[in-house]
């Protein structure tokens, strides 16, 4: 069985600046797949260069059983059937939502061609909407009227360049969850490119974490959260802190929380020097137990807040706290580790891995 989407040892580049360097993915028919990374690195590049609007250097694209792009071989855009939802959506303004949607469908007969249309309006909830312009709309059902005429002529592949940028964030998460349902509906196979963590994990099942044009890890949400490839990933997807730590057996370590005991992420010898990641959640607030540590710094949210705590021996670790417990700048809170999956690197790895991705949130390292 064929893969909808294979991306094969493929590099692209201006000049002598090389952008994206032998990039290797597949998505099988059905999956959204997210491209995840900080701004400039390459993700977007990436996103067009399948879509046949740059050239590679080497590798190649095969879109369901097609060779799309090869050494000396490029498919135009036109030919490779991929459907494409811009980040400014490119609605045209003197065209109705039933007109914008059908606009790609002119091979397409009349009576067919207003069933497909009105169906897709349906899918998309717009169906109220079919004689308005855009400029009657708001942003959220502009952009589900360009989602309509992306999928209006059942592409093999939709792209998704930061589809959700322009929108507040209330909207943006709803939307997500809409999206996400109309394309597993339609059973197509979608990539999406974002530099927010969250829309990635609403939407995709599989994500590639890319930096500095290299593909970090390929996997499911919940594998490159829990357990990270590299220390690039571990940092830049969620929030935490390294702490350093000493391999005691094949099952423990001990660091600033004393002796953590669990199954390793990787195998480290006994008397391994390491770095441990410790997810926010790790950290139980508790308020009876003899390890104590100091608030440092603290972040509403909500219905939590974000503690950055010191420990006895000096080191940083973050917890995240149910916001009925108030807790100030200074005070000692009981904590207990709760760690099961004991994320470790060589110590160092993760420092000299780390370009400047820290757009918003929280990690805790000490380089």
């Amino acid at each position: 069985m064929h893969p909808a989407l294979k991306v094969e040892s493929l590099s692209k580049g201006y000049d002598k600046q090389i952008v994206i360097s032998d990039v290797t993915f597949s998505l099988q028919e059905g999956e959204i797949g997210c491209l995840l990374g900080p701004s400039g690195s390459g993700k977007t590049t990436l996103l067009r260069t399948i879509a046949g609007f740059e050239q590679v250097l080497s590798g190649e694209i095969w879109v369901e059983n097609s060779k799309v792009v090869s050494r000396g071989f490029s498919l135009p855009p036109e030919k490779r059937q991929i459907g494409m939802l811009f980040q400014d959506y490119s609605l045209f303004p003197h065209l109705t939502v039933f007109e914008n949607v059908g606009f790609g469908l002119r091979s397409m007969k009349n009576p067919q061609k207003k069933g497909h249309i009105f169906d897709l309006l349906v899918t998309v909830g717009l169906e109220e909407e079919a004689r308005k312009y855009p400029h009657e709309l708001s942003g959220g059902q502009q952009q589900r009227v360009a989602l309509a005429r992306a999928l209006a002529p059942r592409p093999r592949l939709l792209l998704l360049d930061e589809p959700f940028s322009n929108l507040d964030v209330t909207l943006r998460e709803r939307l997500s969850m809409e999206v996400r349902d109309i394309i597993k509906e339609q059973h197509t196979t979608a990539l999406m490119v974002t530099h927010n963590q969250q829309e990635a994990f609403a939407i995709a099942d599989r994500i590639g974490v890319i930096s500095e044009g290299q593909l970090q890890q390929w996997d499911s949400a919940h594998v490159i959260y829990h357990i990270p490839a590299n220390g690039f990933v571990a940092a830049f997807v969620g929030e935490g802190a390294l702490l350093p730590g000493t391999v005691v057996d094949s099952r423990r370590v001990e660091c600033g929380l004393g002796i953590l005991e669990g199954s390793f992420t990787s195998p480290c010898p006994t008397g391994c020097s390491v770095d441990i990641l410790i997810r926010p959640e790790d950290i139980i607030h508790e308020d009876d137990s003899p390890l104590k540590a100091m608030v440092t710094h603290k972040t509403f949210r909500g219905p939590n807040i974000l503690y950055a705590l010191c420990l006895p021996n000096g080191d940083s670790v973050l917890a995240l706290v149910p916001s009925h417990h108030r807790h100030n700048v200074g005070q000692k809170i009981g904590i207990r580790p709760q760690v099961e999956d004991i994320v470790v690197y060589t110590r160092g790895e993760v420092c000299a891995g780390i370009p400047d991705i820290h757009e918003g949130h929280e990690f805790q390292v000490h380089c």
